[in-house]
Parts: C-alpha cells; sequence; structure tokens
C-alpha cells in the first residue's frame, strides 16, 4: 500500500487528474469523511467507489460498495482495467453529475 501525505488543492487537481484513475472510500462511521475527495476527484475525472450507508447516491454517477461485495467490487476494477473505454464513459458520467 502507498500513503501519500495530504497536499494542497493545486497539486491534489494535478496528481488526481494524472496519476489516479479510481478513489475508493470505505468509510463506515457516523461521519462522512470521504466525500470532499470523492467529489473532487469525480469533478477531476476520477471513478468513485464508495459505500452509501445513508442512501444518498442512488443518483449519482458512484459505484456502490456494499460489505460482502468485495469480488463484484474487484471485478469491476478489473473491468475498467481491461476496458479503458468503459473507464473513460463513467469518469465523463461521473464529471456530469459532479
Amino acid at each position: 500500500m502507498v500513503v501519500f501525505d495530504p497536499m494542497p488543492q493545486q497539486p491534489l487537481d494535478a496528481f488526481c487528474r494524472d496519476e489516479v484513475d479510481i478513489v475508493v472510500n470505505l468509510e463506515r462511521t457516523q461521519y462522512r469523511n470521504g466525500w470532499p475527495l470523492g467529489t473532487e476527484g469525480s469533478l477531476k475525472g476520477l471513478v468513485l467507489f464508495t459505500t452509501d450507508a445513508y442512501d444518498l447516491n442512488e443518483r449519482n454517477e458512484v459505484i456502490i460498495v456494499t460489505e460482502g461485495g468485495k469480488n463484484l467490487t474487484v471485478e469491476a476494477i478489473h473491468r475498467y482495467r481491461l476496458n479503458r473505454h468503459l473507464l473513460l464513459e463513467q469518469s465523463m458520467r461521473g464529471q456530469d453529475r459532479a
């Protein structure tokens, strides 16, 4: 696992745009800490995989990660790895919704 230090907004935007395809938010607490970074990433074209304990994302263009759905999540990421056009389409839909 690689951990990146916090960074100011401008380098973060460039990092998301140039280095990242998917962001995964597995937040499972009462706090919604993953959303600022997930939304910012979506604006830069990242595909967001997230939990949805509060059912807030039914109409958003995100991939919902459910407890016990690890295989489905891995399969979805693998599909994007094999089909970059599919990843681009999902990315563009996410940007439009964000």
